[in-house]
């Protein structure tokens, strides 16, 4: 790629950082400069190359004499005509934030003619690692988290607080594959940078945030609960805003799980939701650009919930502020997830709006072959199931229905079912509700593998969506097999095993 010059160093700290450099010996100025640096610059976390890095080299007695290029898509960047002498190089990329780290740079030796070939690289994940989060455990497998604690109101000033990351992580064991709830925490410092060491290098790990009063920790203004997807290599930075909300309980009824012999006996508990002064407006299209319709909105933990209009446009008012995860679901498409930082409209900013969001088709299962009719047959979890599903008195799914699901969390098993929703809680607990007799919302009793369960949001530190080969789901007005009858609420039973074994690529 041809490089510009341009003068833009003005000062040795600004872009390179260097407190001393040695002076050139330049040799030969009447001669024509035929010299040349070429060279890639490398990400060693991810293993690729970086394409549109910004690349400048400079001679060491004249920094505030560079030429800039930027590196092509294999990451690959060319300097030609340079006179002969000592070179500065320097690499930036937004990347490197993540990586904690500003620039790479590297000093080169340039002879009168022919081509000085250059690699610029990251260090190791294992290197930064231990760079970053100090004397902790590092494996192959340790990743981190950098960012930065923001207030969404007060001119989105650092705070200090605390960073919960949660995943789940799997584990073979003599009797199958065991799934374990992964957490750590993070507190940050006076100016809210936080660093979360341990996390994994592949998967997705739920966040939350709060902010904390300094003299005793207690907990303040706080984030959402998001699920976010961590990138290649595992080294990632993610910004994350708390903000205040009002907590609006909702009040629900539940058939009591202590007399399951008395259907009629009921609890009342309550759950909370947040509100506030933020609002979101947006537009969902499909990945061809096509205005999605009808498309059913929501920041999960509001309560709130919108439907998109013909031109793919929403509009979701009363919403807290801070870093929450906003939800799509339509029929034919994959759940949409994807966080966003919600900020009160003010004189001075109008908040959030116009945002796009785009949804992918769902998939088939025509890339798999199921075996799933042998393991059925032998499996007596499943031959029961069969024979409900036969006679379509509730609503079903089975191990091909959950796989193409791809759910992450417990509660994705449900997603896109009619009267059913879930309730995300500020700590990432999942209570799981039906429609009820007045067309209010009611806790279901929930049934795992025939033993009844608490539906009190900790079903998914027992049960993970990776265990799940079946669910029934009985509305409280239809009917329902005798052994999960329920006067007050529907009911929901799950089935569990290993259903991994029950689908192979071809």
């Amino acid at each position: 790629m041809k490089a510009s010059r341009k003068p833009l160093l003005t000062s040795v700290g600004l872009l390179f950082g260097l407190a001393s450099v040695s002076l050139p010996t330049i040799v030969g100025a009447q001669e024509t400069p035929r010299a040349r640096i070429e060279g890639v610059v490398f990400d060693s976390t991810t293993f690729n190359p970086m394409r549109r890095t910004t690349v400048q080299v400079a001679p060491v007695s004249d920094l505030g004499e560079a030429r800039t290029t930027l590196t092509d898509s294999l990451g690959r960047f060319r300097f030609d005509s340079l006179p002969p002498g000592s070179w500065l190089l320097a690499a930036i990329h937004p990347r490197f934030d993540s990586l904690g780290i500003e620039q790479l740079t590297r000093q080169v030796s340039v002879g009168r003619r022919g081509t000085t070939r250059v690699q610029l690289s990251t260090p190791t994940t294992r290197v930064l690692f231990a760079k970053i989060c100090g004397t902790q455990s590092s494996t192959d497998t340790s990743g981190f988290l950098v960012g930065r604690l923001r207030q969404a109101e007060s001119g989105r000033t650092p705070v200090r607080g605390r960073v919960r990351a949660q995943w789940i992580e799997y584990m073979l064991s003599a009797s199958g594959v065991r799934t374990h709830m992964m957490g750590t925490e993070a507190t940050t410092d006076d100016a809210g940078h936080f660093v979360v060491c341990g996390t994994p290098t592949t998967g997705m790990v739920r966040l939350a945030a709060w902010r904390t009063n300094v003299a005793d920790q207690l907990p303040l203004d706080s984030s959402g609960v998001i699920d976010q997807e961590v990138p290649a290599g595992g080294l990632w930075r993610r910004d994350l805003y708390v903000g205040s909300a009002s907590a609006v309980p909702v009040q629900i009824t539940t058939p009591s799980p202590v007399d399951s012999q008395s259907p009629t006996h009921v609890d009342t508990s309550t759950i909370t939701v947040a509100r506030g002064s933020a609002g979101l407006r947006g537009t969902v299209r499909s990945t061809a650009g096509t205005p999605l319709a009808d498309v059913r909105m929501t920041v999960r933990g509001s309560g709130i919930e919108v439907r998109t209009r013909a031109d793919g446009g929403f509009v979701l008012n009363g919403l807290p502020s801070g870093t929450y995860e906003l939800e799509g679901r339509a029929i034919g498409y994959d759940p949409l997830r994807v966080p966003v930082d919600l900020f009160p409209a003010t004189e001075d900013s109008p908040g959030n709006a116009g945002q796009h969001f785009s949804m992918y088709r769902a998939s088939s299962l025509d890339t798999m072959r199921i075996r799933a009719m042998r393991a059925r047959i032998f499996n007596p979890k499943l031959t029961g199931f069969e024979s409900r599903r036969a006679e379509k008195i509730g609503m079903y799914r089975g191990p091909e229905d959950i796989e193409q699901l791809r759910p992450v969390w417990l509660g994705d098993v449900f997603a896109g079912m009619p009267g059913v929703r879930v309730i995300l809680g500020t700590r990432g607990d999942e209570i799981y509700q039906m429609r009820a007799y007045d067309s209010g919302w009611c806790a279901p009793r929930v049934w795992v593998d025939n033993v009844l369960y608490p539906n009190d949001g900790t079903l998914g530190l027992w049960v993970a969506s990776s265990q799940v080969i079946a669910i029934e789901v009985y509305p409280v007005t239809g009917m329902r097999p005798p052994q999960y009858r329920d006067q007050v609420c529907g009911s929901i039973v799950i089935w569990t095993g290993d259903r991994w074994k029950m689908f192979e690529k071809r």
